[in-house]
């Protein structure tokens, strides 16, 4: 099971930080891992439009908002918590990309960034950036969370053996049962098959004869089954409760439905085509327009991220 070491939190001071940082700590605590609290003042706009010009005054925000970072993360420090507080200035996305690449943080967590008026505004700029840049795994929470017991829906989309697809459905896997394992939740598992195979309706079927449609969608139900077992062979889920549906219909509307149902979604942001480093597919960018729950997203292993870190500060971090 996937085991954090380097955690990460982003408690934005327009956030409610509450629910991210229970999970932070439940995650933190018996993985032993380490906890940054971090959070971004951003460099053009604020308390810095009041203090241009007069560094004294801006390293006064600076310790004042350093100091409430501290007092939040008191009582896990008092609970043998390995945690730090830091104050970064820049844009936000970019100083927690760039501090998961300094310190290789393994696991970023942010407060949803709640604008009300349901599915789909739980995603601010912020979070969007992060899911689609940020190299590891990123945990959007919405502040409202509380119950430390979860629902949570795994969404896999598999291909062909060793394809990017059912690498990226593995780590979502190993994410869901390490976080399920953690908290005693339990894992729905989905995967839902392509629409034409819910009932032979599609394109380039219109030339099959009606007789063989059936048979060709067996075939494929049959090789997401097959598919299926072998990547829940993959992974170890004995410890945690769990069930598995192979789903028919559009993508989108069967994630969104199911989302109702549960807490938190893990996902892959894996995109078919597109620029380099911002990886977050079509199918992706849909499900968060619709869901109105917690989002794990989970990036393949050959990720890079198109945000960088100083020339001095790369070799430095390479040479480690």
């Amino acid at each position: 099971m996937k085991r954090f070491k380097r955690i990460l939190l982003y408690a934005n001071e327009t956030a409610s930080p509450e629910a991210a940082l229970r999970r932070a700590e439940a995650l933190a605590a018996p993985n032993e891992a380490s906890l940054r609290v971090v959070d971004v003042l951003p460099d053009s706009d604020g308390p810095w439009l009041t203090v241009a010009g007069e560094p004294e005054l801006q390293q006064a925000v600076v310790i004042g908002r350093l100091r409430e970072l501290r007092t939040l993360v008191a009582p896990l420090r008092e609970r043998k918590v390995a945690v730090e507080a830091q104050v970064l200035i820049g844009r936000p996305f970019l100083e927690i990309i760039r501090q998961v690449l300094r310190n290789e943080h393994d696991l970023v967590l942010m407060t949803a960034e709640a604008n009300g008026g349901g599915p789909g505004q739980l995603f601010g700029s912020t979070a969007l950036h992060l899911l689609r840049k940020c190299p590891c795994p990123v945990w959007v929470i919405k502040p409202d969370e509380d119950d430390p017991r979860r629902r949570i829906l795994a969404a896999v989309d598999l291909g062909a053996d060793g394809s990017e697809r059912q690498s990226v459905s593995r780590r979502v896997l190993e994410l869901s049962a390490s976080v399920a394992e953690s908290d005693g939740s339990e894992v729905r598992i989905v995967h839902c098959l392509d629409p034409w195979a819910s009932n032979g309706s599609g394109r380039w079927l219109k030339n099959v004869p009606r007789s063989h449609r059936h048979e060709l969608v067996a075939l494929a139900k049959n090789d997401a089954e097959r598919w299926l077992d072998e990547l829940l062979a993959k992974c170890d889920l004995s410890r945690v409760p769990h069930d598995v549906r192979l789903e028919t219909g559009p993508v989108v509307d069967v994630i969104a439905a199911l989302c109702e149902e549960v807490d938190v979604v893990v996902m892959g942001t894996l995109s078919r085509s597109g620029p380099a480093g911002v990886l977050i597919g079509n199918t992706a960018e849909k499900v968060l327009a619709r869901i109105d729950c917690s989002v794990l997203a989970v990036k393949p292993e050959a990720f890079t991220t198109p945000v960088r870190i100083s020339e001095r500060e790369l070799v430095s971090v390479a040479a480690r």
